[in-house]
């Protein structure tokens, strides 16, 4: 689950000027480093600062439990996929995030 172009260094300069936590700043290298569903959580709202929104939804199908992934902007709503775990759910959602900010850069 990793940005790409223009969105991984718009990503890095908001995380610079951005993140602390309890008056400490948190580097990007020991971001990196973090459990993807701790990055997720970042990323959501860096993508919310952007006006893109990324979200996972839980639902009962048959055979079990799915997740639908969206993440859409201003100018795209067409992103909704289906997984069987979370975490795919997480990593398509920040896939599909990304994809949307570089297209409107």
């Amino acid at each position: 689950m990793k940005l790409t172009g223009q969105a991984k260094e718009d990503f890095e300069k908001w995380y610079r000027e951005s993140i602390e936590f309890n008056g400490e700043v948190i580097y990007l290298e020991e971001f990196e480093v973090l459990p993807p569903s701790m990055q997720y959580g970042v990323y959501v709202d860096w993508f919310d600062s952007c006006g893109i929104n990324c979200s996972i939804t839980p639902y009962l199908a048959n055979g079990g439990r799915r997740f639908t992934s969206n993440s859409w902007g201003n100018f795209n709503l067409d992103s909704a996929s289906i997984h069987k775990t979370r975490q795919e759910a997480r990593a398509k959602a920040i896939e599909k995030a990304t994809e949307i900010y570089n297209s409107k850069q």
